[in-house]
């Protein structure tokens, strides 16, 4: 726990210290790990946890950890605060919805990067024990943690009860293929013998082989059996065998009661104390729940220690768990409650109201107001931190207590949001529980309305739908809280097929009247609007304005953190090739997150800024940025995911990557509704793969997709038929090639999107081929060259350098993709520039070879990166210097380690002096 452990429990455990050993080695190198130790109770996992500290302090490493009690369940983050401190996270105690439905992705990774912040190049060791005890946020930082041991000079070292660490948790840690994995058995006869002997000196066979039995060899266990049949005085030989053999585990245990029953009182009550206040206990809130003096306290506190029942200088922790398991069961059930609060009483004098909420789970209700306000502090608490489930047993526990009335609604209130964030259908129970004792129609509205924006983020629009038409049907047929519930109900119908053909006829109907010379104020609707004139192919300036405004307004309205109009207007944005401004939006949207604590609302700016990246032809800065986007996918919300992965996967595709383009687009989360850009963005993948059947079937499919579910066809939003024109062209059906190209043209010339002419022009020229084709290529370099998509305008012009080169036209061939190559090389446009170079070597040129690896090969924005983190420059401070992201500056450094084959940043300046 948290003091030394003796040695003299790693006994025949030389496996595993070598193999402790070799990590300590590795890491001191430079190189992390991921250490995952699993066994019984009392089976020395924490001893060797110590030795691993130990090992690594030995050779000059950062060491920080805590260990887990059982407590920690119902403290979000209580874990992991005790390593690397709260300070990363938003100190609000306000009831926050975007931290409800984000599950706490914003503190899981803003404590995350605290946490590697720690992280220096001398190496950092991070080690959490009992992690069968810790909250689910805490659990959560630790497995971003763990997958950061693969990269950085950072061992991860957790350990475990056997069949006790939640398969949510473990999951993610075995899949790391850099762990290092010990389970821990009990002691053989052997080993027990080893033991015993080295507590009792002169201990003949037939006493070890008892001590073994009654133990079944569990370290702990043999030591406390030991340690009692000592204070007899009695020699170790086969007469006390047969006394040791009478025994059994339990009766263990109870002789672990009676060495603290002949104590005097005060150190009884303060070990009572501990056990309560859990590891690792303050002196003064144990001596508050134990009513000791701080002298009495201090005297009792060091009469247990002398006696090995508690170690501790600063704080006090019971040498093992398994003793203060046995003397929390040794008090009554009244008892232990009346104790419970009054250690809440302390946590609350010190402002801990996490941990105060947490004893009080653990109290009988006794109907005080007090435990009431103090239950609502940490629900709150609880809330901040995206800690729904927890937030649900503390005011299910206020629930009982009982509120009185007036408070009764709000706990009511708080606990049916809790509850729908967490996906307990009880959540309309209670809120229905609640409504009728607000008096205001608005106040009711409000309510209603943040509770289905909830249901949506969780895409249960069904149950959205509903929650809104409650408010609706009780509000006049105008005014602004009417127009704020319409757009979530917008939002949510949509989505719904009940309710889909509904949605769309109002959606015209307000689309029509915008068109009029009606605006819309409410920056929700707004945002729905320009997305429905891009879908009907209407008017796109407007749709662009609509989309800028929406964004604007978004910054000033989005109160609860949830704007879902950022995300419909980013979209609209990079539909009409609109690049600087979709940047300059996610700009605004990624600051709103900021001051909402909100990891979706950061996933969301990044997501469409990824893709804004990849058409200015920045595929490094889109890695970097897609990455960002899936975060809420991996914590199980599909928010983003489609998108992300899709920016992701033709991203690697510009670095020649197919395979980890196919990894890539896997990430999509499966959505409950139809997903055609998902099935358009693997249709590119499998094009780039050379596999155009596949590929073929995929673009269909999301166009019949489109059509059905959504009863448009859009070549801005998913140009379909362009994809399966190329894969026709690769398969050589150059009639169907055409007629594809041909269809998507009109579409394109009718929606009045440069981007999307320009991109269907290129299809159909390819399609048609030819002196015609080579008239449609340069039409299309005309139209796209008008527009910001640099990864356009390169394609289509080295498109129309190949088909120059095989129309004999070899010298303005080579002019043409001398350019591209040039421009694709600087961009990092790997695919693009080799592609090019061939073309070139193929036209009669002899042109250079495109880098792929060593210093040749890094862009001028890795470069810039290497040499500031060479530098020694943090991740972190070269994003601020550079205008990036702290996640697209992680993704450079790994490509930049590739290219130049080196493992940390004391390589990579070696490496860069030698260019």
């Amino acid at each position: 726990m948290g003091g030394g452990v003796d040695r003299i429990e790693l006994v025949s455990r030389d496996h595993e210290l070598s193999d402790l050993a070799a990590v300590a080695d590795t890491l001191a190198t430079g190189a992390g790990h991921l250490v995952l130790i699993e066994g019984a109770a009392g089976t020395g996992k924490s001893s060797l946890l110590s030795e691993l500290r130990r090992l690594t302090t030995a050779r000059r490493i950062t060491v920080a950890g805590a260990a887990a009690i059982e407590l920690d369940r119902d403290v979000p983050f209580g874990v992991i605060d005790r390593i690397v401190g709260a300070d990363g996270r938003d100190t609000a105690a306000d009831f926050s919805l975007a931290a409800l439905a984000e599950g706490g992705l914003s503190p899981v990774h803003a404590t995350a990067r605290a946490a590697l912040e720690l992280v220096s190049n001398g190496g950092l060791l991070l080690w959490l024990d009992d992690a069968q005890w810790a909250d689910d946020p805490s659990m959560r930082v630790i497995s971003t943690l763990a997958g950061a041991t693969r990269d950085l000079p950072l061992t991860l070292a957790v350990t475990w009860r056997r069949g006790e660490l939640a398969e949510s948790h473990l999951r993610p840690l075995l899949a790391l293929e850099n762990a290092v994995r010990l389970t821990l058995a009990d002691l053989d006869l052997e080993g027990s013998t080893e033991l015993v002997k080295r507590l009792i000196a002169g201990a003949d066979a037939e006493f070890t082989a008892a001590c073994h039995r009654v133990t079944g060899g569990n370290p702990f266990l043999l030591r406390e059996l030991v340690a009692a049949f000592a204070l007899s005085g009695r020699h170790a030989d086969a007469a006390a065998a047969e006394t040791i053999l009478s025994l059994t585990p339990a009766e263990v245990r109870r002789e672990m009661l009676m060495r603290l029953g002949r104590l005097p009182p005060s150190a009884a009550a303060l070990a009572r104390a501990v056990a309560i206040v859990g590891d690792p206990a303050p002196l003064h809130h144990a001596a508050y729940v134990a009513r000791l003096g701080h002298e009495d306290a201090a005297m009792a506190a060091d009469e247990l220690i002398n006696v090995e029942i508690l170690i501790g200088e600063d704080a006090l922790s019971f040498r093992h768990q398994l003793q203060a398991s046995a003397v929390l069961e040794d008090l009554g059930a009244f008892t232990r409650s009346a104790l419970y609060r009054r250690a809440a009483e302390a946590m609350t004098m010190d402002g801990l109201v996490e941990r105060a909420g947490a004893m009080l789970l653990r109290a009988t209700p006794s109907g005080d107001p007090k435990v009431v306000s103090r239950l609502r502090r940490a629900a709150a608490s609880a809330v901040r931190d995206g800690d729904a489930r927890t937030a649900v047993r503390l005011l299910r526990r206020a629930l009982e207590e009982p509120p009185k009335d007036p408070e009764r609604r709000s706990v009511l209130l708080d606990l049916a949001r809790a509850e729908a964030a967490s996906g307990d259908p009880r959540s309309i129970e209670h809120l229905d529980q609640a409504l009728p004792s607000i008096d205001s129609a608005d106040e009711r509205a409000v309510v209603l309305r943040g509770m289905a924006r909830l249901h949506h983020a969780r895409y249960e629009f069904p149950r959205a739908v509903r929650l809104a038409e409650r408010a609706l049907a009780e509000l006049p047929p105008t005014g602004p809280v009417r127009d704020r519930l319409q757009a979530i109900w917008l939002f949510s119908a949509s989505l719904d097929p009940d309710r889909h053909e509904q949605a769309i006829e109002l959606l015209r109907a307000l689309a029509e009247a915008t068109l009029a010379g009606s605006p819309i104020a409410e920056p929700e609707l707004k945002a729905q609007i320009s997305l429905y004139l891009v879908v009907t192919n209407s008017d796109a300036q407007l749709a662009t304005e609509l989309a800028e405004q929406a964004i604007d307004d978004y910054a000033a309205s989005n109160e609860d953190g949830l704007g879902l109009a950022a995300d419909f207007a980013l979209h609209v944005l990079l539909s009409m090739g609109k690049l600087a401004a979709l940047v300059r939006g996610a700009g605004i949207v990624a600051e709103s997150a900021q001051e909402h604590a909100s990891m979706m609302g950061a996933a969301a700016a990044a997501c469409w800024r990824a893709h804004a990246r990849l058409h200015q032809a920045d595929p490094a800065a889109a890695i970097g940025d897609a990455e960002t986007g899936l975060l809420p996918r991996r914590h199980g919300w599909p928010t983003h995911a489609t998108y992300s992965a899709g920016a992701l996967a033709l991203a690697r595709l510009e670095f020649d990557d197919v395979g980890g383009a196919r990894e890539a687009i896997a990430l999509a989360a499966e959505l409950p509704i139809p997903d055609p850009p998902r099935l358009y963005f693997e249709g590119l993948v499998e094009l780039a793969a050379g596999q155009p059947a596949e590929a073929s079937t995929r673009f269909v499919e999301a166009g019949e997709m489109m059509r059905r579910t959504w009863g448009v066809d859009s070549p801005a939003m998913v140009p379909w038929r362009s994809g399966a024109a190329l894969a026709a062209v690769l398969a050589r059906d150059a009639d169907e090639a055409e007629r594809l190209a041909s269809d998507e043209l009109q579409l394109a010339r009718a929606a009045r999107v440069p981007v999307a002419i320009g991109r269907a022009l290129r299809a159909r020229g390819l399609a048609v081929g030819g002196q015609q084709g080579i008239a449609l290529l340069r039409e299309a370099c005309s139209t796209l060259a008008s527009t910001e998509s640099v990864l356009e305008q390169l394609r289509a012009q080295l498109d129309l350098g190949s088909v120059l080169r095989r129309a004999g036209a070899r010298r303005e061939a080579r002019e043409v993709l001398r350019v591209v190559r040039a421009r694709a090389a600087e961009h990092g446009c790997i695919a693009l520039a080799r592609r090019a170079s061939e073309e070139q070597a193929a036209s009669g040129a002899r042109p250079r070879r495109v880098p792929v690896d060593g210093a040749e090969s890094l862009t001028p924005s890795e470069l810039r990166i290497a040499r500031l983190a060479a530098a020694g420059a943090s991740n972190r401070e070269i994003a601020a210097e550079l205008f990036l992201s702290p996640r697209t500056v992680e993704w450079h450094l790994g490509h930049v380690f590739t290219k130049l084959d080196v493992r940390s940043r004391r390589e990579l300046a070696g490496a860069l002096h030698r260019m």
